[in-house]
């Protein structure tokens, strides 16, 4: 079985104002020709890769052994039969 993760509010809004800021502070250097647009954009998409690779490749597959977390880049393998507890969290610190 195949379970998406949850994603509450707040991390689209920490998206958003990555992706704000970032565009606010370069816009004064794309304006004087300081910075160039391919290095801004390169910027935005280094800054907001990773959150967004999260946010899209985050699941968990439960088969009769083993609990494979992914999550973006990162995987974790847990077998089954030392799960103690589980419990529903809406903590940011019990996540992937």
């Amino acid at each position: 079985m195949v379970f998406r993760s949850a994603v509450d509010w707040w991390y689209y809004a920490i998206l958003a104002a990555v992706a704000c800021a970032l565009l606010v502070s370069l816009g004064p250097a794309l304006v004087n020709r300081q910075t160039s647009v391919l290095a801004a954009v390169g910027l935005l998409i280094a800054a907001l890769g990773l959150p967004v690779w999260l946010l899209l490749a985050t699941h968990y597959t439960v088969d009769s052994e083993t609990l494979v977390v992914r999550s973006g880049p990162f995987t974790w393998r847990v077998p089954v039969d030392e799960i103690e507890t589980v419990k529903p969290t809406r903590s940011p610190l019990s996540s992937p």
